[in-house]
């Protein structure tokens, strides 16, 4: 009311929302830190904040031949990446509060097992076999990862040139179908290796990073053009 200070909600690592004082010159004091999220909504001319804390959750749910729908949520922002061919694993994330600061990648059996947790990022794909999983990590998902399922260390794909990377596995299971985008460049879709890091464009540019999927032939992709309609 006085002027000389705002007050906002904001996070600055996840998504937990906190209430946070800044002047004009700066200087930011936080005010309030809660679990969960934080919304203000108003000030009053005494100085009183309205504020309205959330519960917000992305739930998961599995349906089976029996028809009959299992919930399958692990931590408070569950997202589907990949069903396993046979049905029986789900590829996960978790990417709000509970899933760290970098993000988590799970591995969930559709019976209703505990979930694995196989390494930090966001995931995308499991791999043909069911032997490997493909994540991205970094703040902005720039660097891509390979993740065992079983025993074994991970590795980095190196990707050098391209960044805002989506991607998921051609059926050989070695090459991968990348939604990506070179300095100066919109976003294309490209062939890359997974083991050398080798990349080639085969689309011109303007693809959206909605949902991708590669036939079981190889032949095709689907994926959303500049038009925003879906394209082969």
């Amino acid at each position: 009311p006085d002027g000389r200070d705002i007050i906002f909600t904001a996070f600055r690592i996840g998504v937990g929302r906190s209430l946070y004082r800044v002047t004009l010159d700066g200087a930011e004091t936080p005010i309030l830190e809660v679990p969960g999220h934080m919304t203000l909504q108003d000030v009053s001319p005494a100085g009183t904040a309205l504020i309205v804390l959330e519960n917000e959750r992305m739930r998961m749910q599995f349906q089976g031949t029996d028809g009959t729908p299992r919930d399958l949520s692990w931590l408070d922002w569950t997202l589907v990446r990949a069903l396993s061919p046979d049905g029986s694993k789900i590829l996960f994330d978790e990417t709000g509060v509970g899933g760290g600061q970098g993000g988590s990648v799970y591995l969930r059996g559709t019976d209703g097992s505990p979930a694995i947790r196989l390494g930090e990022g966001a995931g995308m794909d499991l791999s043909p076999d069911g032997q490997w999983v493909l994540a991205s990590v970094g703040r902005e998902r720039e660097l891509l990862t390979l993740l065992p399922v079983g025993a074994g260390e991970g590795r980095m794909i190196e990707s050098e040139g391209i960044s805002g990377i989506a991607a998921r596995f051609f059926p050989d299971g070695t090459t991968l179908c990348v939604i990506a985008h070179e300095e100066n460049r919109g976003a294309r879709l490209y062939r890359m290796d997974s083991v050398t890091g080798k990349y080639e464009a085969f689309t011109d540019e303007g693809i959206s990073f909605h949902e991708m999927h590669v036939s079981p032939d190889s032949r095709v992709v689907a994926a959303t053009g500049p038009d925003r309609r879906p394209t082969l």
